[in-house]
């Protein structure tokens, strides 16, 4: 269920987090095994934050930003995280070439195929061998399709057809939330979900995705150019160290400002200032996120089309409407830097078409 996908990668990272500790102690700790304890630490942060995240839309949030996905590099980065739970009577074969590419939303769809995974895990006999498959493959020139085979205990008719109502489960202790989230997580990616499977034979489940012929979002980001370095960016949050946080991450790409006051940033604009990227909160006292946005669209429209949005909590009604009529999205804290940047170019790429400079980061 839900809670184990979330104590998983917390056993992890609170594990991972005590051994930097241990080897910190040390007089002269081992630093190739200190990274190691480091990076799995925040792979277990970044699970439960896209756990989280998927969590989130049962509150009826908006649905995040699909992009172009490569495909092997994400199922090599779940099936990392899931070998511990593979017990050696189970063997796991990826079949997924490299140059596929489909259009998600990378979090979801690391959620959907990690639990469908687990099931598989879950559903094989002990003590027996036990083969499980991941493959994919494209079909026709929009679709591809992900299968994940095993040879495990399998369900009854009565059982696939209950299979992705809320809170039914066969498993003890489970929550019954898992694939009747996976559907729903598919159908707002524009994908499906399938389930073939016979009483002790196993299971197939077929997921298939959008195809994308554009290239991946999901790539290292390069050295800045000259014109990121000349762009000044404003960042706006009440809370000081997240503000200290978001200025360290985007200092070495941007000229970058930061103030904790919504109404200091406007009374700044006001005052001649100008700036090719705001990153606001959404929520703050006074003068929210979406508020700073109206004033700006009145005196600065090129400021207001450049803003770049960070949440936290839950978007409340009125603020997803705010979203839904300007085609701004925001992003979901914690976030990483490769997204922050990506989209603080994006959106600076809307504000030199909305206003004097013509300026383009990208081709």
């Amino acid at each position: 269920g839900i809670a184990h996908e979330i104590n998983n990668p917390l056993s992890y990272l609170m594990g991972s987090l005590d051994q930097s500790r241990f080897l910190l102690a040390s007089h002269s700790p081992d630093l190739d095994e200190l990274r190691a304890s480091i990076a799995e630490a925040r792979e277990g942060a970044k699970r439960v934050r896209d756990i989280v995240a998927e969590v989130r839309k049962l509150a009826n949030e908006p649905a995040g930003r699909d992009l172009p996905l490569q495909l092997r590099p994400m199922v090599d980065e779940v099936t990392k995280s899931l070998a511990r739970d593979l017990a050696n009577n189970v063997r796991l074969e990826v079949r997924v070439d490299e140059s596929i590419v489909v259009r998600a939303n990378d979090g979801r769809l690391k959620l959907v195929i990690s639990h469908l995974l687990r099931n598989a895990i879950q559903s094989t006999r002990p003590g027996e061998p036990n083969r499980i498959e991941l493959a994919a493959h494209e079909v026709g020139e929009s679709s591809v399709v992900v299968t994940i085979r095993d040879e495990g205990r399998g369900m009854s008719e009565d059982t696939q057809r209950r299979v992705f109502d809320p809170f039914f489960s066969t498993r003890r202790g489970g929550t019954g939330l898992g694939l009747a989230l996976c559907r729903e997580i598919c159908l707002q990616m524009g994908s499906a979900l399938h389930i073939d499977s016979e009483l002790g034979r196993g299971t197939t489940v077929s997921l298939r995705l959008v195809r994308s012929d554009e290239p991946s979002a999901t790539r290292t980001l390069s050295a800045p150019s000259e014109i990121e370095r000349s762009l000044r960016c404003l960042v706006v949050d009440d809370e000081p160290a997240v503000c200290r946080l978001m200025q360290r991450l985007l200092q070495n790409r941007f000229q970058v400002e930061a103030t904790t006051s919504s109404e200091a940033a406007l009374d700044q604009i006001r005052g001649g200032a100008r700036f090719d990227v705001i990153v606001c909160d959404v929520s703050m006292p006074n003068l929210s996120g979406p508020e700073l946005y109206g004033a700006l669209e009145a005196i600065a429209p090129d400021q207001a089309a450049g803003m770049v949005f960070v949440t936290g909590g839950i978007v409340e009604e009125g603020d997803a409407a705010f979203f839904e009529r300007t085609g701004h999205v925001f992003l979901h804290k914690p976030f990483t830097n490769d997204e922050l940047v990506a989209e603080v170019t994006r959106a600076a790429n809307r504000s030199a078409t909305s206003g004097p400079k013509a300026k383009s980061l990208v081709g």
